[in-house]
């Protein structure tokens, strides 16, 4: 989930952090793989070996897995977690210093730019074989001035929930896909009595909310920043777009006056319960809660995830939030810890992370054919909806968030707020909000 992924840093971390970035480049030169190691291949050149594996609390393995590792290579696996700023924090603070906290880290997606800009970690293109970041969900997001510093092993991404059959009692059978289609579906809901508050969609000032908002701008063909890193949102209409739009809503008592306490949790939670017909920004993670019918009221609705919509359509990307696996520069045991890798993101095992009840994290799997053989399985809930929206999937800004992201994410979640409750106009707040981008991006 963004919220856990995305969570803001005290401010005087961030600085410490870009500071120590600064820093720590060059600290440590890049190797290239030893000799007798093949990218890609599993052997026991070095057995004998020990990788240390530092990921946060949901990023597990089933025991088998790892077993199956150590079998096949003679590499033992030493598992570590941490709760994510902890991780972040202590990632940051060793990375800086010169020295690897693991053999292999988590990445996640707003790490991207911070960390490829400190220069902290390996080109995984020298220790991997081709096939695996080409098969891994987004790994273009983990790319870093054309170094692959990341590869996805959990899929997670951000498309709308429609409960159809709460939709189709007021006449209306398919998926809205505009800003009008998703006001109108709302305001039938609302009209026949079955949803006080239609649509769900965090207010509350939060870096959830923040991407809740990021998923309207760039399912509509917006960005943050352009190609060539200045401001963007006003290149366009789809920002303004996204605003009016979520103003009208709050506007037409369409969304809940509450919605300014409400983050994503609690806003899944309404819809679990019945209480509204559409999440505008939603993760596929969240269909198998709706479908268990010890945590959701509609369990045997028919609830249709499907790309975000937008002022004219859907056909602007999907915003992907994923987390991938890193090997620090730092690290004496590269080789080893990319042979765990391409065994951990080898399908079988990522659909073993996903499915197998002996430890596995239950995340949905970045590997295409796992994801696959999941979906074929029917133990994915929305899995052929999940993989229609693949090749949508984007990240929020190319070669990841700079390193004032994450207080932006702040400021960007309490201009929304305060376009959709009526405090400040749509095109006065992104104004604003476009000036502190230049002034950051100077």
């Amino acid at each position: 989930m963004f919220a856990k992924g995305w969570t803001a840093c005290v401010v005087a971390t961030i600085a410490t952090a870009a500071a120590l970035a600064g820093c720590s480049k060059q600290q440590v030169v890049e190797e290239k793989p030893a000799a007798g190691y093949t990218a890609g291949v599993l052997s026991k050149e070095f057995a004998g070996t020990s990788v240390h594996v530092l990921m946060p609390p949901w990023a597990k393995l089933p025991k088998s897995v790892i077993t199956g590792f150590t079998e096949r290579t003679g590499i033992e696996v030493k598992w570590e977690t941490l709760d994510y700023d902890q991780l972040h924090d202590k990632i940051v603070a060793m990375q800086a210093a010169g020295t690897a906290p693991a053999d292999i880290l988590e990445m996640d997606g707003g790490w991207v730019g911070q960390f490829g800009a400190a220069g902290w970690d390996t080109d995984l293109r020298n220790y991997l074989g081709p096939e695996t970041p080409h098969d891994a969900v987004g790994a273009k997001a983990f790319s870093y001035q054309d170094q692959q510093i990341g590869v996805p092993y959990s899929l997670d991404f951000r498309g709308s929930a429609f409960n159809m059959t709460m939709l189709s009692k007021t006449g209306i059978t398919t998926v809205p896909r505009t800003y009008a289609e998703v006001i109108a579906a709302a305001k039938a809901v609302k009209k026949a009595g079955l949803a006080k508050y239609p649509v769900g969609f965090p207010l509350v000032i939060s870096d959830g909310s923040a991407a809740a908002w990021y998923s309207l701008l760039r399912s509509s063909g917006g960005q943050i920043l352009g190609a060539d890193g200045r401001a963007a949102l006003t290149d366009g209409s789809s920002a303004l777009d996204s605003l009016q739009f979520l103003r009208t809503l709050h506007h037409e008592g369409l969304l809940d006056p509450g919605s300014v306490q409400l983050d994503d949790g609690k806003v899944d939670s309404a819809f679990a319960a019945g209480q509204s017909a559409i999440v505008l920004a939603e993760s596929p993670g969240a269909l198998t809660t709706y479908a268990s019918p010890k945590d959701s009221r509609i369990a045997k609705d028919q609830v249709v995830f499907a790309h975000t919509p937008g002022p004219k359509g859907t056909d602007g990307p999907s915003l992907g939030v994923q987390e991938a696996l890193s090997i620090p520069k730092a690290s004496k045991h590269k080789e080893a810890a990319a042979m765990f890798i391409t065994w951990w993101l080898q399908a079988r095992n990522q659909a073993a992370a996903y499915t197998d009840p002996d430890g596995g994290g239950g995340y949905i799997p970045a590997n295409r054919a796992a994801l696959e053989d999941v979906v074929q399985q029917g133990k994915l809930k929305g899995g052929q909806q999940i993989i229609d929206l693949l090749d949508s999937i984007e990240p929020v800004i190319v070669n990841g968030p700079p390193t004032w992201f994450a207080k932006f994410n702040r400021e960007a979640a309490s201009m929304v707020q305060n376009v959709a409750v009526g405090n400040v106009e749509p095109q006065k707040g992104l104004d604003d909000l476009q000036a502190q981008i230049a002034r950051q991006v100077k």
